[in-house]
Parts: C-alpha cells; sequence; structure tokens
C-alpha cells in the first residue's frame, strides 16, 4: 500500500470567539515552504494563507466575500490572523490513528494544542 502526496486541505473554524461562524479551507504547504513561513512574522503568514486559502463563509454588507488574497487584506486583522494562525496549526497536525508518545509529542510542541477534527481540520477556539 502507497500514500499518494498530493495537498491536504486543511479547515479552519472559528468557535466561542468573537468572530463565530467564520470558516476556511486552504491548502497544506510543503515541509519547505512550512519552514519558510514559521517565525517570518504576521505578513508572511497572511500572505501565505492567503495564495492557499480555498474558501471561506465571510460575508461584507451581506453578500460573500470572495476567498482571495485582495479580500483577505480587507479584513479585520483579528481575524485574519486568527484564520492564518488556525491554518498553520492545522498543516502541523500529526494524526491521531499514528501512533507516538505524549512525550514525544510534547518535544514537537504539540501536546497541548487543538484536538484535530476530520481531515486536518483544526477546531480553534479563543486564541
Amino acid at each position: 500500500m502507497a500514500y499518494e502526496i498530493g495537498s491536504r486541505v486543511v479547515r479552519v473554524r472559528l468557535r466561542n470567539t468573537e468572530f463565530d461562524g467564520a470558516d476556511a479551507r486552504a491548502e497544506s504547504t510543503s515541509v519547505e515552504e512550512y519552514f519558510a513561513i514559521r517565525g517570518k512574522g504576521d505578513q508572511v503568514l497572511i500572505d501565505a494563507f492567503g495564495e492557499h486559502l480555498l474558501d471561506w463563509t465571510l460575508t461584507l454588507n451581506g453578500e460573500p466575500l470572495p476567498a482571495t488574497v485582495e479580500s483577505l487584506q480587507m479584513v479585520d486583522s483579528s481575524l485574519a490572523l486568527s484564520l492564518a494562525i488556525g491554518w498553520l496549526e492545522g498543516i502541523t497536525k500529526v494524526s491521531k490513528d499514528i501512533p507516538i508518545s505524549q512525550a514525544a509529542l510534547a518535544n514537537l510542541g504539540l501536546a497541548d494544542d487543538a484536538e484535530p477534527v476530520g481531515n486536518g481540520a483544526v477546531q480553534m477556539g479563543a486564541l
């Protein structure tokens, strides 16, 4: 059996926050791109999220807001950052089906992360 490598889709759901109901789906990244994003600052993170954004539930004046980099630049900065951070956390999730010790998770900095929901999705609480 083999695993076909392809773009995994991460779903971010902002729940129990002031952004309750904001959902987004975005493609994952390669390891190389992940390292290029990690620790480079908010602008690099938000730009990368926008480039991988597939769709979202955001509206403006009752009309759906297109899921584009340009639209992302228009939204509240806290909302954009919350979605981007949720996406970054989602692309680094380890499947619960893979046996891994709590010590190993702690070493990876994942022991206290939000639980994965579905296919790489992240149920985000208050950030």
